[in-house]
């Protein structure tokens, strides 16, 4: 199986949008402190 790196950057785009965040770093702590965050990227990556 092959992803393609625009894939990839895609939804990892549409993960920060939802959070409200730019950055690796602010999302790990948005994911790291708020459990109805955790639930919002939980259900993105189960599609």
């Amino acid at each position: 199986m092959n992803i393609s790196p625009n894939t990839i950057r895609n939804h990892i785009s549409n993960i920060y949008k939802k959070l409200h965040v730019t950055s690796k770093v602010q999302a790990i702590k948005v994911y790291m402190n708020n459990e109805n965050k955790r639930r919002i990227i939980s259900n993105y990556l189960k599609k």
